[in-house]
């Protein structure tokens, strides 16, 4: 025990006659961590994008559900609960969020994807060579790539425009049987 500690304690006893201090807070304040975890945990499931602070607002507004106190459980106090392994015995983290576009997934286009690929198997390799597949993607002449070699202790260095490049779109038609159809380059579509 460090010395400043049994200091402190001598001074409060010879103070107060107190062998322990007082506790803080309100003793009416235990939460039932199990019934909160659970609602913070559908919370989540709905937006993963919810701050401490909008889990707490959350929490304070179904007050008469999930708490038996007068004041909500605190940021900290949340962000502990979090942090244990109570959900299927796992954390839950702050994580950057991988992006997932909607339509990619949605149900229709799965559904467009598995017909696509039927009517794919069905038709003749003679036909799956007069296929013509055209895609669209964007190109910017000043990209440069991220790592360079250099000798240990010096710097690597890229040298990069002072002005960002024009982004351009290159349009391209592949045939499985031809090869490269058609490509041409123009502005950036929307």
């Amino acid at each position: 025990m460090p010395i400043h500690t049994a200091e402190n304690i001598i001074a409060r006893f010879k103070f107060t006659h107190q062998r322990a201090p007082n506790r803080r807070g309100d003793p009416h304040t235990v939460f039932n961590k199990k019934l909160i975890s659970q609602f913070i945990y559908t919370l989540i499931e709905k937006n993963s994008f919810m701050t401490l602070l909008q889990i707490q607002s959350e929490i304070w507004a179904k007050k008469e559900k999930l708490l038996n106190s007068p004041t909500p459980p605190s940021i900290s106090w949340i962000h502990s609960v979090l942090h244990e392994k109570i959900y299927d015995g796992k954390k839950i983290t702050l994580k950057i969020a991988s992006l997932d576009p909607k339509k990619r997934n949605d149900l229709e286009t799965l559904v467009q994807r598995h017909l696509f690929v039927q009517w794919y198997d069905k038709i003749s390799e003679l036909d799956k060579m007069r296929i013509v597949w055209v895609d669209e993607h964007g190109f910017n002449f000043h990209t440069v790539r991220n790592y360079a070699r250099a000798i240990q202790g010096n710097r690597a260095e890229i040298k990069v425009p002072t002005v960002k490049g024009e982004n351009i779109s290159v349009v391209h038609g592949v045939s499985g049987s031809y090869g490269k159809i058609h490509i041409q380059v123009g502005e950036m579509l929307a």
